[in-house]
């Protein structure tokens, strides 16, 4: 398969795995007694924050990160341990970005049936973003080892 339609499919599979794992959170969230609209609150506003400004923070991180490899003259302040740290805080960010904003939505929105199944609302917090970030990011990376 060309490389052009190796990253058609890639941004295809993206969308469709967004919108595919938003429906289904929303879907959960009502059959769990909270209304469509506070439901729909919870899902997109995360998953827009997140796709666009926790991905443009990892865009950010890993171009200063390519610019320091590419020029040879230039070194990082802290030597590999900052280059590390860098690189974890540019991947970990996207997932505790959302995982912060839904924390305060399930707490300003009351969810009090996530906070009976799950104990405490961080964790549903935490279990949702990490199945996005799955979903939705390492299946379409997934798809480009396949093909």
């Amino acid at each position: 398969m060309s490389g052009s339609a190796k990253e058609w499919i890639f941004v295809a599979l993206f969308f469709a795995m967004l919108f595919a794992v938003s429906i289904a959170e929303i879907f959960w969230l009502t059959r769990k007694s909270i209304d469509l609209r506070r439901a729909l609150i919870a899902v997109f506003i995360p998953n827009f924050l997140t796709i666009t400004l926790g991905f443009l923070f990892t865009f950010v991180v890993f171009g200063i990160l390519l610019a320091v490899a590419w020029d040879e003259n230039t070194t990082m302040p802290g030597g590999d341990a900052a280059t590390w740290a860098l690189l974890s805080l540019g991947v970990a960010f996207p997932l505790l970005l959302m995982t912060g904003i839904k924390y305060l939505l399930v707490r300003v929105l009351k969810f009090s049936s996530i906070s009976e199944r799950f104990t405490s609302p961080f964790r549903y917090s935490f279990l949702s973003s990490l199945v996005f970030f799955i979903v939705v990011v390492v299946l379409p990376c997934l798809s480009l080892f396949l093909f």
